[in-house]
């Protein structure tokens, strides 16, 4: 549950990154690409991402799903970085970023209401929002100076990354046991 938890402020603090800056830093690195189509086609992966989500959680590891999703998310947010070079990217990082992301926020919801104790489902589900909520708001904050030391396209790619590897690590160290003694 505390993966969960993580993973859904991590994939937070990425769609905050996105929501915030992607757009104008597609309209400037790409011209010629619909920026605004970006997120539209984030809600549209979101449109696929939700069903999904569900029909994976309950036929599948949730904690598995989740680190899945916000593997995809990442693979989104680092497509968003090689704009400048490759601008028909654009649809393809609005798709990953909105499966990625949505698809993260179901799943955990789901695997909250599936492993939470039956007094503390609802209390878990509302820290899950929270940490909805403190990641996107935290991201304007955090991106914006960090994209004036670092310039977009490097931030993108690193916020990109490591939304890749730590959901990924987060599930391999919550499934590892002590070894017997």
């Amino acid at each position: 549950m505390v993966v969960a938890l993580a993973v859904t402020l991590l994939s937070a603090l990425g769609y905050g990154l996105v929501t915030n800056f992607a757009t104008s830093f597609a309209e400037a690195a790409a011209p010629e690409a619909n920026a605004g189509m970006l997120m539209a086609l984030v809600g549209a992966g979101g449109l696929i991402a939700n069903p999904l989500a569900g029909w994976l959680v309950d036929r599948r590891a949730a904690s598995g799903v989740v680190t899945a999703f916000a593997a995809v998310m990442g693979a989104g947010v680092a497509l968003v970085a090689v704009l400048p070079m490759i601008p028909a990217l654009l649809a393809g990082a609005g798709l990953l970023v909105g499966i990625g992301y949505f698809g993260t926020v179901t799943s955990a919801v789901a695997l909250l209401a599936k492993r939470a104790p039956e007094g503390r489902r609802a209390s878990l589900i509302s820290q899950q929002q929270n940490a909805v909520d403190v990641g996107i708001g935290v991201s304007g904050l955090l991106f914006g100076a960090l994209i004036v030391a670092t310039g977009a396209p490097v931030l993108f790619a690193l916020v990109g990354l490591f939304l890749v590897v730590v959901p990924l690590a987060l599930a391999i160290l919550a499934t590892r046991r002590p070894a017997a003694m």
